[in-house]
């Protein structure tokens, strides 16, 4: 069954993401700070990750922004886990920051908040199938 690993620290943003997957069939896990997505991901190994980008750094810690751009840089230098597709989520959906996500090694970007959940599935669908991002 495909997994998809939910990095978020907002408790809204979380269910609604873990209903929606429910929704479609997909087993997921949570990861709420840079420190966790990073762990997470080494050890579920899932198909894809929707990446918050300001997120703590470790549990209890302070909002980085900068946080999600570290675990993506992390995960992609890492050949083990370096091919799971990662989806960068962000509220800064300016053509600066999506090169910043797309420098570090993120596969697509979703802007928040999630809106158009028709649009968010077929980015996570576009993503799963390896097809590459618009």
């Amino acid at each position: 069954m495909t997994t998809i690993l939910i990095v978020e620290d907002d408790e809204t943003n979380v269910q609604l993401l873990q209903r929606l997957m429910t929704m479609k069939g997909y087993e997921y896990c949570v990861a709420t700070n840079q420190r966790e997505a990073v762990e997470i991901a080494r050890e579920k190994m899932p198909d894809l990750i929707l990446m918050d980008i300001q997120m703590p750094e470790e549990p209890g810690g302070e909002v980085s922004a900068t946080a999600g751009i570290e675990a993506i840089r992390e995960l992609k230098s890492d050949e083990v886990t370096s091919p799971i597709p990662i989806i960068a989520t962000s509220a800064h959906d300016l053509p600066e920051q999506r090169n910043r996500f797309r420098e570090v090694g993120c596969d697509d970007i979703q802007s928040k908040p999630y809106t158009d959940f028709n649009d968010l599935m077929t980015t996570i669908e576009r993503n799963l199938k390896g097809s590459s991002p618009s």
